[in-house]
């Protein structure tokens, strides 16, 4: 991939979405309906970012914004234009998704990795360098990896990896990687998660309904009256479920399971370790 970027107006109908550059597991319409709505207003939205083969303009991060425009039948759509592959535009897709965007659901993040998983280069890479790329923990790696183990185009253990400093080693774990918690343990924590997760995307899609609600006949004296508090009271509630959401290993036990963490080896960014 080339550093040499340009910022120019592409016609809609020449940027490509159909070669799997759309790492989420799906385009949630809500969001499309609230960018349709704010577009009109107009609201300036930053460009959508497409990667240029030589031939394909292959849209890599902006989907929903991409989609916006459409429902919109804008002719034309401001981008930045990067030179690569269709390769390098999935993998611009995987990390700029961790980075801002619609909160990722668990779904998202699997998606994400398999994505990777699937990739006869990319798949012969550490755990560490796909956890890093799709911005996940290398547990979920590991154990994607692990389920998938029957593909033949997927590394079984003990077969060479390559490292995030280029060198190849053995797919063993080394002395210096912390011992993962039990396939059981990891299990529930990710079912939980993934709870918790889809009730913060529910929580976001209540705000957005509410927020249609007041644009619609009848529903302005929602604006004048307490649509600010209802904002606040819905993002502090946001940010508690996602303090609450399981997240990391236990630092007391180190993911084997104590009276701490109840047994589960997993807590939430809200508990403190004990001393």
């Amino acid at each position: 991939m080339s550093g040499e970027e340009q910022l120019v107006s592409l016609e809609v109908a020449k940027i490509r979405t159909d070669g799997g550059t759309q790492v989420r597991e799906q385009i949630d319409g809500l969001v499309v309906e609230e960018y349709v709505e704010r577009m009109r207003s107009p609201d300036v939205f930053p460009p959508i970012v497409v990667f240029f083969d030589g031939q394909d303009f292959w849209l890599a991060d902006g989907f929903h914004r991409f989609r916006a425009h459409s429902r919109l039948e804008h002719p034309t759509v401001e981008c930045r234009v990067l030179q690569g592959t269709r390769r390098d535009a999935v993998l611009f897709a995987l990390k700029a998704n961790n980075t801002h965007g619609l909160r990722r659901t668990n779904a998202d993040k699997r998606h994400a990795v398999k994505l990777v998983l699937a990739d006869e280069e990319w798949s012969k890479r550490s755990n560490r360098w796909i956890a890093e790329v799709c911005g996940v923990g290398h547990d979920l790696v590991g154990g994607l990896r692990g389920q998938l183990a029957d593909s033949a185009s997927l590394p079984k253990e003990g077969v060479a990896r390559v490292g995030q400093d280029g060198i190849v080693r053995p797919a063993g774990r080394t002395t210096s990687e912390p011992v993962p918690a039990t396939g059981d343990r990891v299990q529930i924590a990710l079912s939980a998660a993934e709870k918790f997760d889809r009730c913060l995307v529910a929580l976001k899609k209540l705000a957005m309904a509410v927020e249609h609600l007041a644009l619609v006949p009848g529903g302005n004296y929602l604006r004048a009256l307490r649509l600010d508090d209802f904002r606040t009271n819905l993002r502090q509630s946001a940010d508690y479920l996602a303090a609450m959401r399981p997240s990391g290993r236990c630092d007391l036990c180190g993911g084997d399971g104590c009276q701490f963490c109840s047994q589960l080896g997993w807590v939430c960014a809200a508990v403190e370790p004990r001393g």
